[in-house]
């Protein structure tokens, strides 16, 4: 239950008080789906915890003709069970028989002439009947709903909260404070003037013993919406969720739990690689039971005020000058209407401009407003807001265009093109990616319908821009490619360029080769110039992307010779790019090394983001493979920052994957499992699935170095599952795929498939080569065939500078070729030397494993080398089991404790430690040390009188935040980390 800690407490506390024997009503009031039934559910759970009788009804408006209806239903179980108790609580009452049938009622009272007495009466019976049973057990009693309540139970109530004094009872009321005709208010009225308390404010009144709270639940906050998206879903909501619900469901509770619901059935949200990802979902929707509360509160609106409530909810904003010119009423009848939309909750005011804008309270009202109405009444009421704003003279150009979009055929063509294609450009400039989408194709669509003269491949280009604005990336290619077909050679090659950037962010291989090609096709013969060269950089990104070596060279020999023809920064600078990319390919990491600073330098006299963005994907790659974390993850850290600055995800995709590997390498594993997380939910909101499994695949290597190699294994399948049709078009990424994929093998002893997927992966131009011959050279040793295990170690030996990535890893295959000679000193020797270089490079767990595999290889009791550092091999133990468990490398820290306890050494848990939040919330500390003394669930909801659910709830944070997964590892985590 989120968000409504504040009010549980409360009513916790008024619990201790009815129990004294102070009685007590507490009236909950807020909006429909607020949340109210939700609360004192909750309450009557922890009420019924500590020995309260619940007894609930709640009332409907088809009831309200009904007396007593929802009084009875409410009472009804006193009467149920034990005879004699039964007996007890109505002997000497015949009034009763008026509400309730049964055996052991006594005969009803004869009828009076006097209908005032005959109820006064009755009231009498009902209060005595009440009074005995509260004398029994103390009572929660909840009337939900008492909006729709009748005046008859509304009396009855009141008569009992005055006259049941010194008792153990608690009334709770609930009540829509947004419906229209107002609340219960002579029921409500009937108890502040009783003196209890003044209205809106909660306490205890001097001059009587029955004490009333009042309650106003108000809208979730972002961080309530995602504590309950959380536990709906079972798992970390996707932050594009959050913003939705508190767009879409404007905080309500009920509103975001049905999209939520809707979203999920439909397929827009679900989990990828064990994540929730959301994606593109239909502005409009609006799920059921929202939709029917919508409706039904629209339905009782005067139609006036409905009318102006119409006219509000065309548009994200309007003025009641502009809603008077509309509805063709005085203002003075729209404010009047406005006051009862505002008083209702259906609209919000605000001052813009010095002046008061009214807005519908959320898309959801707008939409089921709008849907009431027929497309001709929408029409001809966007055509009138639209006339109405010219009049007014100070519109926002994109209201207006709005507006005349909206209106359809009503509107003159020629007006209407006008002012769309003004809008377009405002649109773009303001990063309103929908906007700019809607006018651009109105626009073209107004052009083409009526032959308008106006310029058809901007509005085109425009519309592209907005596309990918808002990632509709096959909406961008298409509109390009219709402006490719249109203009001069150069501006068309250039368009065809930019489509085939498109199309491969897509994964459309062939299609951007080909717009390539036709590209080429434009410009043969012409003067060389920028354009040339900017084919040219796309061919090179595009060859290096997808393993087309001949493309690549071909467009190498092409930009050399225009580097060298017309001298421009920007053909030496993709020059230079190009070759870095070569290098990579060739798996020459020292030669691409050298090239990095050159070609940052010619990025610096470009001053182009785009390419200094591009540039920054090879030189983080060559990072990468040298071993350079920390300068690797700057670099992609400035890719990201960079691409944000362009105002592109698809771009930022690439150097997200970077610093993920970055992260990983270091041994900064959650910091890259939320990375991956990004990527996955860029990829699937962009339908980009060359980044989806990228994200998959860096997840995979994530639960690998983990120790979890059935999550690994499972992720890995998902790939191929999903994505493996790419394999022969997009190498590259399949060659990180596979690499995985090999180690995963190796974890599992699995040798021979694990040197065949470091085979298919130095068969890729694979960004990881050095790992792909690592696994090649292990897997070949651990299956005894020594003499090719040194013939890889060879051409890794060949890959290195001494000092870098390769270098560590060639020391670990030959420290294992060693061992499997049968020289176990030589081998630890070499381990030693690995740890060092892994250390030198940031990699702390896979230093910690190096210093690992050189222990185990020394006899027991032995004195230390001098070789293995100035600790002790018990101190270096302990060191590295406090690095794996840092890292989360399950495996190594149970090895490492083994190996320790040979030593003579223990070590305790330090993770709990090292990841320890903060602190606590009190309540939180409170239930985690009555978990650890053996508690359950239920027990401590009973102790700290709250609900079992709300224990669980949390539980299922703490174990979250802490990385816990069981009791037993939660009692650990307390007496390791709270004074006891």
């Amino acid at each position: 239950m989120a968000g409504r800690d504040a009010e549980l407490t409360h009513l916790t506390g008024v619990l201790s008080d009815v129990l004294a024997g102070r009685p007590h009503a507490v009236v909950i009031s807020g909006a429909a789906g607020i949340g109210k039934t939700r609360l004192v559910m909750e309450a009557l759970a922890v009420a019924r915890a500590r020995g309260f009788v619940a007894l609930s009804a709640g009332a409907a408006p088809l009831e309200q003709d009904l007396s007593y209806a929802p009084i009875v239903r409410a009472l009804r179980p006193l009467l149920d069970g034990d005879d004699d108790r039964r007996a007890a609580l109505v002997s000497g009452l015949p009034d009763l028989a008026r509400l309730f049938d049964g055996p052991d009622l006594p005969e009803p009272a004869p009828g009076l002439d006097d209908p005032g007495l005959a109820r006064t009466r009755l009231f009498e019976a009902v209060r005595q009947f009440l009074q005995r049973a509260v004398a029994i057990h103390p009572i929660a009693l909840l009337v939900d709903d008492v909006h729709w309540l009748d005046r008859a139970s509304q009396a009855l109530v009141g008569y009992l909260a005055r006259c049941l004094t010194d008792s153990r009872l608690l009334i709770l009321l609930t009540y829509r404070d947004d419906e229209p005709h107002g609340p219960a208010v002579p029921l409500l009225d009937t108890l502040r003037w009783a003196g209890r308390v003044p209205h809106a404010t909660a306490g205890l009144s001097a001059t009587s013993s029955l004490a009333l709270s009042e309650l106003t639940l108000s809208a979730l906050a972002p961080p309530d919406l995602a504590t309950l998206a959380s536990e709906l879903l079972g798992g970390e909501p996707p932050a594009g969720l959050i913003r939705l619900l508190a767009d879409r469901a404007a905080g309500v509770p009920l509103f975001a739990q049905a999209l939520i619901s809707t979203l999920a059935a439909t397929g827009a949200l679900s989990r990828v690689a064990g994540r929730w990802v959301l994606r593109p979902t239909a502005a409009d929707l609006v799920p059921g039971p929202a939709r029917a509360l919508l409706e039904q509160r629209l339905d009782v609106l005067p139609a006036a005020a409905r009318r102006v409530l119409e006219v509000i909810c065309l548009g994200p904003e309007t003025t009641a000058r502009v809603v008077a010119r509309v509805d063709r009423n005085s203002e003075t009848e729209v404010i009047a209407s406005l006051a009862t939309l505002r008083r209702s909750g259906l609209i919000s005011e605000e001052q813009v401009r010095g002046m008061p804008v009214y807005r519908p309270a959320h898309p959801m009202l707008a939409e089921v407003a709008m849907r009431s109405l027929s497309s001709a009444q929408r029409q001809a009421l966007h055509a009138a807001t639209a006339a109405a704003l010219e009049k007014d003279g100070r519109t926002d150009i994109l209201l207006l265009a709005y507006h005349l979009r909206c209106a359809g055929a009503l509107v003159e063509p020629a007006k209407a093109f006008g002012v769309l294609a003004e809008a377009v450009g405002v649109a773009l400039r303001r990063r309103a990616g929908e906007e700019a989408v809607s006018f651009a194709q109105t626009a073209l669509d107004l052009m083409a319908d009526h032959r308008l003269p106006g310029d058809r491949a901007a509005l085109l280009i425009s519309l592209a821009d907005g596309a990918q604005l808002v990632g509709r990336l096959d909406q961008a290619l298409t509109a390009t490619l219709d402006a490719a077909g249109i203009g001069e050679p150069l501006d068309r090659a250039y368009r065809l360029g930019t489509a085939a950037e498109i199309a491969k962010d897509l994964g459309h291989v062939d299609q951007a080769e080909r717009c390539l090609r036709d590209a080429d096709q434009l410009i043969e013969g012409l003067p060389l110039g920028p354009v040339h060269v900017f084919l040219g950089e796309l061919g090179v990104d595009h060859a290096a992307h997808h393993d087309r070596r001949e493309f690549l060279d071909a467009r190498v020999r092409r930009v050399a010779d225009l580097a060298e023809r017309t001298g421009l920064v920007r053909a030496r600078a993709v020059l230079e790019l190009a070759r870095l990319t070569q290098d990579l390919d060739d798996g020459h990491v020292v030669e691409a090394m050298h090239r990095i600073d050159g070609l940052l330098g010619l990025s610096r006299r470009l001053a182009d983001p785009l390419f200094t963005e591009r540039a920054l994907r090879p030189i983080t790659q060559a990072l990468l493979s040298h071993g350079d974390l920390a300068a690797a993850a700057d670099s992609a850290d400035e890719g990201i920052a960079l691409a944000h600055q362009i105002g592109s995800s698809a771009l930022a995709a690439m150097h997200l994957s970077h610093l993920a590997m970055a992260r990983i390498l270091q041994g900064r594993h959650s910091d890259a499992s939320t990375l991956s997380g990004k990527l996955i939910g860029i990829g699937e909101r962009l339908s980009m699935a060359r980044v989806t499994a990228l994200g998959i695949t860096l997840a995979a290597l994530i639960a690998r170095r983990r120790g979890r190699l059935a999550e690994a294994e499972a992720l890995i399948a998902e790939v191929w599952a999903r994505f493996g049709g790419m394999a022969d078009t997009d190498r590259h990424l399949f060659g990180v795929v596979d690499v995985v994929q090999g180690l995963v093998r190796l974890d599992r002893g699995d040798l021979p498939g694990a040197v065949k997927s470091a085979r298919s992966a130095l068969r890729r131009p694979t960004s990881v080569r050095v790992y792909a011959l690592s696994i090649q050279a292990h897997g070949l040793i651990g299956d005894g065939r020594l003499a090719e295990a040194s013939r890889t170690a060879d051409l890794l030996r060949a890959q290195t500078n001494g000092k870098d990535l390769a270098a560590a890893q060639v020391e670990r295959v030959e420290a294992q070729l060693l061992a499997a000679d049968g020289d176990q000193e030589g081998s630890a020797r070499l381990f030693a030397a690995a740890a060092d270089s892994f250390d030198r490079l940031g990699m702390a767990a896979d230093a910690a494993l190096s210093r690992l595999d050189a222990i185990s290889r020394l006899p027991v009791g032995a004195g230390p080398p001098e070789w293995l550092g100035p600790r002790p091999p018990r101190e270096t133990l302990a060191h590295v089991v406090e690095v794996l468990e840092e890292c989360g490398n399950d495996p190594g820290v149970n090895r490492g404790k083994r190996l320790l306890r040979k030593y003579g050494g223990t070590v305790g848990s330090v993770r709990a430690r090292r990841t320890r939040p903060a602190g606590l919330s009190p309540r939180e500390e409170e239930v985690v040390r009555l978990v650890a003394a053996g508690l359950s669930n239920p027990a401590i909801a009973e102790r700290l009188v709250i609900s079992t659910r709300t224990v669980t709830t949390h539980l299922q944070k703490v174990y979250a935040r802490l990385g816990i997964r069981s009791r037993a590892a939660m009692t650990r985590w307390v007496m390791e980390n709270l004074e006891t």
